[in-house]
């Protein structure tokens, strides 16, 4: 589970944490306004979770060396 979790957040979150964190260093959003705090991880959730449904794909789809698929 360890590899998996390292895998998704290499993915999906820490890209578009450092997107988020150069657009406040940057000027663009301020997340001391709650408003926008709210719309910016309203529309972060939705992203990360179309993010993750690609990882999740993805890795379903590898192939596992030493596991093979038994048909009868």
């Amino acid at each position: 589970m360890e590899r998996l979790w390292v895998e998704m957040n290499c993915r999906t979150n820490y890209p578009i944490k450092r997107a988020l964190v150069e657009m406040e260093n940057n000027g663009v959003i301020d997340m001391e306004d709650d408003v926008t705090k709210f719309c910016v991880s309203w529309v972060t959730r939705q992203v990360v979770e179309v993010g993750l449904g690609y990882a999740v794909n993805s890795w379903n789809s590898h192939p596992i060396p030493g596991n093979y698929l038994l048909t009868t």
